[in-house]
């Protein structure tokens, strides 16, 4: 039986892999920056569609396989989307975001 992983997660990276699949660059409170793989996220009717995008601050659920994490669930918290196009936001913004959000050995 697979062990579900529920975190929070900022989502810095997107690649598109196969036909209907994408992997995500995630870095969490929990482990660390992550690589998670999205089984069909670019179906129109995927449920994890609107919770998992760049820049989002979403809550994760993932399960770890043999050779990768595979993204079952996706909430989004803060959608961060604008970045791009906002001159307000910088590297400097998100510095200060992930700034208290990963633990300390």
């Amino acid at each position: 039986m697979a062990v579900h992983y529920r975190t929070n997660a900022i989502i810095f990276k997107k690649e598109d892999r196969s036909e209907a699949d994408r992997a995500f660059a995630v870095f969490t409170y929990d482990f660390g920056k992550l690589d998670v793989y999205a089984k069909a996220i670019r179906k129109i009717n995927s449920k994890l569609r609107a919770g998992i995008d760049i820049f989002y601050l979403s809550e994760i659920e993932f399960i770890r396989g043999k050779n990768n994490k595979t993204l079952t669930d996706a909430e989004p918290i803060e959608k961060n989307s604008n970045i791009f196009y906002d001159n307000n936001y910088n590297f400097d913004y998100i510095n200060r975001r992930l700034s208290g959000f990963y633990k300390y050995g």
